[in-house]
């Protein structure tokens, strides 16, 4: 179960120098009442990789705590998202320690064989001339979901070991890419 009020104390921006964006989406996801919607468990991902990126690791460690244990009453989809931001939140957390054994990390999660391949990435830093042609018509969220979708599925990969394809060193390197793109976002800049 996701235990709803810890995570709400521990997104709660009022004590984390970021900038105004990044407090409202935070303050906006805080205010929810659950995260067993479409709203809610997008927002729940935006979160926690706006917390792997601006919010140190104990405040990370808290967010894959409130987060650890799967829902059983989501629904597919929803469970999928709590499962990328915990992942999200216990990579971030783990970035400057000895992680524990995938076996502790990944107690009661599952995942399928074709996420481990990569397959779900959007690689949104990696797009073509042509498709940043269309850049400006995007809103600056728009750009910061494909880089959260991308840092909670290699976290999920990472939660995992990582695969032939994707060892845990080409992860590392990938989803490093994704909180320098959040970081040049217009507006998203550290305080």
């Amino acid at each position: 179960m996701i235990d709803v009020e810890m995570l709400k104390k521990t997104i709660d921006p009022s004590s984390m120098r970021v900038a105004e964006p990044i407090a409202a989406e935070l303050k906006k996801t805080a205010k929810l009442r659950s995260f067993n919607s479409d709203r809610g468990g997008s927002a729940l991902v935006r979160a926690s990789a706006l917390v792997a990126v601006f919010g140190g690791t104990e405040r990370n460690l808290l967010v894959a705590a409130a987060l650890r244990v799967p829902d059983l009453t989501l629904s597919h989809t929803q469970k999928t998202r709590q499962r990328g931001a915990y992942s999200t939140s216990c990579f971030a957390a783990a970035r400057d320690d000895n992680p524990p054994p995938v076996e502790d990390r990944t107690s009661g999660w599952t995942v399928k064989q074709l996420l481990m391949d990569g397959l779900a990435l959007r690689h949104h830093i990696d797009r073509s001339a042509a498709e940043r042609q269309m850049d400006e018509f995007m809103p600056v969220t728009g750009h910061l979901d494909g880089f959260v979708s991308d840092m909670a599925i290699l976290s999920t990969m990472w939660l995992f070991g990582g695969s032939d394809d994707w060892p845990l060193s080409r992860i590392e390197a990938e989803w490093d890419r994704n909180p320098t793109a959040i970081r040049n976002l217009p507006g998203y800049l550290d305080d």
